[in-house]
């Protein structure tokens, strides 16, 4: 038993050397960067999305609900409302005019912008870009497989978001019926399927959107290890929301506090990117398509 666990301990400590190695050497910090803009410019079109989609099915108002509840989770109360009144700013340009159509189009475009960058940040921190075939037949096949795929994307996270909505009016019907709020498993329950959702998030991030050929177990160590990073993240940013004085910027601190969230976040993904492929060479996965380093 003592040997399994010096084994399973020195292990961990290569890969995490070997993710922190390629995390500084690969200008992972440029990516994260680079990605947060994207974010910052996607986030809404891809909750406008997500909303239509989960609200389809369970209704909009209690999606919202439930989605407020998360967003508080990670970046405050304030910057919860900040994006969710962002988000009925952009939902109100999507009528059934041709103006309303050329806002939707916008949408979906800006919704797609951010795993489409995602795809190429991961190839080059991964080092598996390949040479590409040219030409614009090639091209526009190329740019559809990727929005294709961005797309889809979006879709996963309005279906999350059901399973999220469904979590929330169960925990809320128990709390009617029995006082369940009075216990601990209930706020438990809830971290714990917050905490799966950012699994399955990531794992399906790491797995589908890159070019390399990730297994199912390499994404799945790494959404896990992304989504505890994340989480813990998400209870230093709610610490300082509740026990800091965040008035100092004024009227633009929760904008301020989303700022800092999504910049974090960003960090947070190409690190468990790092550990994911780490985890890959240490378990002898074989090399990525187009990678360089096996």
């Amino acid at each position: 038993m003592t040997l399994d666990v010096r084994r399973w301990w020195s292990a961990g400590r290569d890969i995490a050397r070997d993710a922190l190695e390629m995390f500084s050497s690969r200008g992972a910090r440029l990516l994260s960067g680079s990605i947060a803009f994207y974010a910052l410019v996607s986030v809404v079109p891809i909750l406008v999305i997500a909303l239509r989609v989960a609200g389809a099915l369970v209704g909009e108002g209690k999606v919202a609900v439930a989605l407020h509840a998360d967003l508080a989770r990670w970046v405050g109360n304030d910057g919860a409302s900040t994006v969710l009144s962002l988000v009925a700013v952009a939902k109100g340009h999507t009528g059934s005019s041709w103006s309303g159509l050329l806002s939707a189009l916008v949408l979906v475009y800006a919704s797609t912008r951010l795993f489409s960058q995602l795809t190429r940040a991961l190839d080059l921190l991964w080092d598996s870009e390949a040479p590409e075939s040219k030409g614009i037949w090639a091209s526009l096949r190329r740019q559809l497989v990727r929005r294709s795929l961005a797309f889809f994307m979006v879709l996963v996270i309005g279906l999350l978001l059901v399973g999220d909505t469904l979590l929330h009016m169960g925990l809320a019907a128990s709390r009617r019926l029995g006082g369940f709020e009075s216990f601990p498993i209930s706020r438990a329950v809830e971290a714990a399927a917050s905490f799966g959702v950012a699994v399955a998030l990531f794992s399906l991030m790491f797995r589908l959107l890159p070019r390399a050929r990730v297994t199912i177990r390499d994404a799945a160590v790494g959404g896990a290890v992304t989504a505890l990073l994340f989480t813990l993240g998400s209870l230093a940013i709610t610490a300082y929301v509740t026990r800091k004085d965040v008035s100092l910027y004024g009227a633009a601190s929760s904008m301020v506090m989303l700022l800092m969230w999504v910049n974090y976040s960003a960090h947070v993904f190409f690190l468990g990117a790092s550990f994911t492929r780490a985890h890959s060479r240490w378990r002898g996965t074989p090399r990525f398509a187009g990678s360089a380093d096996g």
